[in-house]
């Protein structure tokens, strides 16, 4: 009976395997915003109204956000959206969806089990990732 893992619904033969994609995880959460959110930027009319730019922001460019300007923001797995946002109440919101969609993808553990010869999964147990994840989820 083989032992395989799972983590963020992906198969790996072996433990580092999965560990090793944890640290990849954690990485992409920490530098890819765009993996769990939505930023658009705004402008506001003369009547205190906003036109939503509909080219979201890249990566990058929310890691940047301009002090000066209001945003648009919302969450790819939940439902909640915003606006106007600054600068820094975005920051916040992100905080909020990153831990959202670290929770709804379980990437808080790593699952291992067996897998007898007709496919049927036993002796499940969850193994902590060796990465910190305690700021995520």
């Amino acid at each position: 009976m083989p032992t395989v893992y799972m983590y963020n619904y992906i198969r790996y033969d072996s433990e580092a395997e999965a560990q090793a994609a944890v640290a990849q995880k954690k990485n992409r959460l920490d530098n890819n915003p765009t993996d769990y959110a939505v930023v658009k930027e705004l402008q506001e009319n003369e009547d205190g109204t906003f036109l939503v730019n509909p080219t979201p922001l890249t990566d990058s460019e929310i890691n940047n956000l301009d002090v000066a300007k209001k945003y648009l923001t919302c969450s790819v797995q939940g439902r909640d959206n915003a606006m106007p946002l600054s600068s820094s109440e975005v920051a916040d919101k992100l905080i909020d969806y990153k831990r959202e969609y670290a929770t709804w993808a379980s990437l808080g553990k790593i699952i291992k089990f067996d897998v007898s010869d007709d496919g049927t999964p036993s002796n499940k147990e969850f193994i902590t990732p060796n990465v910190d994840m305690s700021g995520v989820v």
